[in-house]
C-alpha cells in the first residue's frame, strides 16, 4: 500500500486560518532520498514540478507526491520542508526552504517459485497468479489477493480443496523471491451420473447428451460443465417438444476432492408437439424459435394465441404479405399438439419504382438507396413486410443531412390485382409498385459560419470550409467533420488538449442558418521527462531509441502512436501502454509501461510429406540477447526420406539439416537491420534428383519509408549432388 505522507505540510492548510510560514518562500533545494542510500535505476527527478528557484506551492508538491508514487511504485513518499538561507550577491542572508522527498522502494519481484502442482493445475496457477518478474510487491495487500486467485481459479477447473501458501522472501533490500506453495487437493472427478424425475427419454440418449457437453465419468468436475451441460439437455428436450423443462444438475459427495455423483433432475412438464402443414413453413427447430418455444419458456396461453401472428411475420419478411395463418390446438396426454396451417400465398416482387417530388435527388440516387437500406428485401427484389418503413427512415435522414429539415418522405407498395410473371426467368408473383412520395420542402442553407479561437496555421482550412460550406445546402455531418478536422489539425500542432463544439441556429421559417464554431486551444504541450516502466531485461537504451518523442519538443497523438507501433515492432513487448501524465498546461510527462515477453522460446513438430519424408523439427529462439533486442534462432531437423518412388522410408540414410539466423536490429544505425544466416546440409528432392547445401549468408535490410525497403543480401553456398534419376 502506498502511503504519501507529507509532513506536515497539508494539515495546516486545511485547519490553520493563515498560510504557514514556509508557502511562498523560495526553493533554494530539492532533493529525492531514500532511507537505504539507493535511489531507482530511472532518474526520476525530471517528473518533480517544485523546482530550485521557484517559489514553494503546496499544489505543486502534492502533484510531486502523486506523480512520484505513480511512477516509481513506491512503498512511500514522505515530504520534508526545512528552513533555509539564501546568501546573495551583497552576502545578506534570506528566508529560503529545503524540499526533501523521501522514498522508500517497495520490493520488486525477483522471481516466482510455483511448488506442489503439475500437470494441468501448473498451468492454472501459473496463470492465475499474476505476478510478474520486476513487479513492485505489497505482501500486505497484494498476498491474500493473488491467494485467493489462485483458488478460485483451482475451484472453477475442479480443485475444491486447494489451498495456497505465499510466503515472500527478502533477498536484500529490494529484491523478493515468491514462493508459492499450492496444494490442489483431489480435484472433483465424475464417479457416477444418475438420472431422477420424468424418464422422457432413453437413459442411453440422456447419456449421449451429457456426453457430448462434456459430461461423463472420469472427467473432472468444474461449475461450468455443470452450466455447459444443463443448457445441452435444455435444447434437446426443446427439440423434442419439452421446451418447458426444468433441469437441475446438482453434484453429491467430493466437497474435498474424490470420486462425485452427478444427479440430473429432470421435471419435463408439458409437452408440445408441432406439426407444420403448407409450403413455405421453417423447418421444426427455427419453426419452434418463430413461435417462441425456447429452451426453459413457459407455453402460456398468450403466447399460444400470438404465435399465429409470429408465423404471418415471419412469412412477410420473406416476401409472402398475403399468408394465412392458422395453429389448431388440441391436448395430449401430459401436454398439447400444435398444428401450424399456412397458406402462404404468391410472393410480392417488385415490378417499378415511382418517385415523386423529388427534385434534389435523381432516380438512380433513389434506387440506389433503396437497394441499400433493405438488402433483403428491396435489393433482391422482393417486398417485405417492414422494408417500406427501412428506405423511409434512410431517404427521411439522407434529405435532413442534404439541409431539407422540413422535408417529409412516404414509402408504399402498389400491389396489382392478379398475380402472374414479374420479370424472367421464372420470377412468378405478385407485381409491386413501389410508390415514393417526397414533400422536400425548403432547404435549409448555412448563410454564415462563424470560427472564435483556433489556432496559428488553420487559417487556410478555415477558409476553405467557408468557401466550400457557406451559401450550400446545411449538411450536419460535415460541419461535424470539419470540427474533428480542426481539432486533430490543432493537436498535430502540439496542443493537445485542443477542443471544439458546434452550435447552430435557424431562422424562424428554417430557410437559413447559422453556425458558430468555438475551438479552445490551449497551450502547446511539450514533452518534459520520460519514464519506462517494466523493462526487467531489455536495456532502456534499446527502448529509448524507438521514441518518436523528443523531451522539450512538442507532443502529438501521432507521434505517440508512431512510438508504440515501433515498440510492438520490436517483438519483445507483450503490452505498450504510453500515458501522458500531469496537469501542466504547458507540459506533460510520459510514463512508459511495457510488459516483456518471455525470452526463450522452444517449439518442436513433425509430419510426414510426399517429397521430404518422414522428420522431426525442433527450434529454440532467444529474442532479446543481452537485453539489446537482438534475436538467434536455431532450427534443427532430422528424418528419413523416400526409396526412389517407392513409399518405403530409407533408415539407412537419415536426413538431417541445421540453420541458424542471428538478427542485428540497429546495425550500423536506424532503421537498418543485419541478418546473419547459417546452413548445414540441407536437402533439396527434386523429382529426378536431390542435392544437399550447405553454407552462410549475409543481408542488410534498410527501410527508406514505411512502404519501401531496400535489402542487400549475398550468400555463400556449397552444394552437391546425391542422387540422380538416369531415366
Amino acid at each position: 500500500m502506498i502511503l504519501c505522507a507529507l509532513l506536515f505540510l497539508f494539515g495546516p492548510l486545511a485547519l490553520a486560518e493563515e498560510l504557514p510560514w514556509y508557502v511562498g518562500l523560495p526553493v533554494a533545494q530539492v532533493s529525492l532520498e531514500n532511507e537505504d542510500g539507493a535511489l531507482p535505476p530511472e532518474n526520476l527527478g525530471p517528473l518533480l514540478r517544485t523546482r530550485q528557484g521557484d517559489l514553494l506551492d503546496p499544489g505543486l508538491v502534492r502533484a510531486d507526491v502523486h506523480l512520484l508514487s505513480r511512477a516509481g511504485e513506491f512503498a512511500s513518499v514522505d515530504v520534508e520542508v526545512a528552513p533555509w538561507l539564501l546568501f546573495g550577491a551583497d552576502d545578506e542572508p534570506s528566508e529560503a526552504v529545503r524540499v526533501v522527498y523521501r522514498i522508500r522502494p517497495a520490493p520488486r519481484i525477483y522471481e516466482v517459485v510455483v511448488s506442489g502442482v503439475r500437470g494441468d493445475a501448473r498451468k492454472i496457477v501459473d496463470q492465475a497468479h499474476g505476478l510478474q518478474r520486476g513487479a513492485a510487491f505489497y505482501p500486505e495487500v497484494q498476498g491474500g489477493r493473488v491467494q485467493s486467485r489462485i483458488q478460485e481459479s483451482l475451484f472453477e477447473a475442479g480443485w475444491p480443496a486447494a489451498s495456497v501458501s505465499i510466503r515472500p522472501e527478502l533477498l536484500d533490500n529490494q529484491t523478493l523471491r515468491i514462493p508459492l506453495e499450492v496444494s490442489p487437493g483431489e480435484p472433483r472427478v465424475v464417479e457416477e451420473i444418475l438420472l431422477t424425475g420424468d424418464e422422457v427419454v432413453p437413459g442411453r440418449r440422456m447419456d449421449a447428451w451429457l456426453g457430448a457437453a462434456g459430461l461423463k465419468t472420469g472427467v473432472r468436475l468444474t461449475p461450468r460443465l455443470l452450466k455447459v451441460a444443463q443448457q445441452r439437455v435444455l435444447d434437446e428436450l426443446a427439440e423434442l417438444g419439452w421446451s418447458e423443462a426444468r433441469v437441475n444438475l446438482v453434484s453429491e459427495g467430493g466437497a474435498q476432492g474424490g470420486g462425485t455423483q452427478v444427479r440430473v433432475l429432470l421435471a419435463a412438464g408439458r409437452r408440445v408437439q408441432i406439426r407444420a402443414l403448407g409450403s413455405g413453413l421453417p423447418g421444426p427447430t427455427q419453426l419452434r424459435r418463430v413461435l417462441g418455444l425456447r429452451p426453459g419458456a413457459r407455453l402460456s396461453d398468450r403466447a399460444l394465441s400470438d404465435a399465429g401472428s409470429r408465423v404471418r411475420n415471419w412469412l412477410g419478411e420473406q416476401g409472402y404479405l398475403g399468408a394465412v395463418v392458422t395453429i389448431e390446438r388440441s391436448k395430449l396426454k401430459g401436454g398439447r399438439r400444435l398444428v401450424v396451417k399456412a397458406e402462404r400465398g404468391p410472393l410480392h416482387r417488385v415490378d417499378s419504382l415511382a418517385v415523386s417530388g423529388a427534385e434534389m435527388l435523381g432516380t438512380a440516387t433513389i434506387e440506389g438507396v433503396v437497394r441499400a437500406a433493405d438488402e433483403d428485401g428491396y435489393g433482391k427484389g422482393l417486398v417485405t413486410l417492414h422494408g417500406a418503413s427501412k428506405v423511409q427512415a434512410a431517404l427521411l435522414k439522407l434529405y435532413l443531412g442534404r439541409g431539407h429539415l422540413a422535408a417529409k418522405v412516404r414509402v408504399e407498395n402498389q400491389p396489382d390485382e392478379r398475380s402472374g410473371f414479374v420479370g424472367f426467368p421464372l420470377k412468378f408473383g405478385v407485381a409491386n409498385t413501389v410508390l415514393i412520395t417526397i414533400e422536400e420542402g425548403p432547404r435549409t442553407t448555412l448563410e454564415v459560419l462563424h470560427f472564435e479561437g483556433g489556432v496559428p496555421g488553420l487559417e487556410p482550412a478555415i477558409a476553405r470550409a467557408r468557401q466550400a460550406l457557406v451559401g450550400g445546402a446545411l449538411d450536419s455531418a460535415a460541419l461535424e467533420s470539419l470540427v474533428n478536422r480542426l481539432v486533430s489539425a490543432a493537436q498535430a500542432d502540439g496542443f493537445l488538449d485542443a477542443t471544439a463544439e458546434l452550435s447552430m441556429s435557424l431562422s424562424s421559417d428554417k430557410t437559413t442558418a447559422k453556425a458558430l464554431i468555438r475551438m479552445v486551444s490551449g497551450e502547446p504541450v511539450r514533452l518534459r521527462s520520460v519514464i519506462i516502466r517494466g523493462n526487467t531485461r531489455t536495456r532502456r537504451h534499446i527502448i529509448a531509441r524507438e521514441l518518436a518523442l523528443e523531451v522539450g519538443g512538442l507532443i502529438t497523438p501521432e507521434r505517440v502512436d508512431r512510438t508504440r507501433a515501433a515498440l510492438y515492432d520490436l517483438e519483445l513487448f507483450r503490452y505498450v501502454r504510453p500515458d501522458l501524465v500531469g496537469e501542466d498546461p504547458l507540459s506533460r510527462d510520459l510514463m512508459l509501461q511495457v510488459e516483456e515477453q518471455r525470452n526463450i522460446v522452444l517449439e518442436a513438430g513433425g509430419g510426414v510429406s510426399s517429397d521430404e519424408g518422414l522428420l522431426a523439427r525442433g527450434s529454440a529462439t532467444h529474442r532479446n540477447i543481452g537485453g539489446r533486442g537482438q534475436r538467434l534462432s536455431v532450427l534443427g531437423q532430422v528424418g528419413y526420406g523416400w526409396i526412389g518412388d517407392e513409399w518405403l522410408l530409407d533408415t539407412a540414410v537419415p536426413v538431417w539439416r541445421a540453420a541458424t539466423r542471428y538478427d542485428l536490429p540497429y546495425v550500423p544505425g536506424r532503421g537498418h537491420r543485419l541478418v546473419l544466416e547459417g546452413l548445414i546440409h540441407e536437402s533439396v528432392q527434386e523429382p529426378s534428383w536431390r542435392l544437399s547445401r550447405s553454407g552462410g549468408g549475409a543481408s542488410l535490410k534498410m527501410r527508406l519509408t514505411q512502404e519501401t525497403e531496400l535489402v542487400f543480401d549475398y550468400r555463400l553456398q556449397q552444394r552437391r549432388l546425391e542422387d540422380v534419376d538416369p531415366g
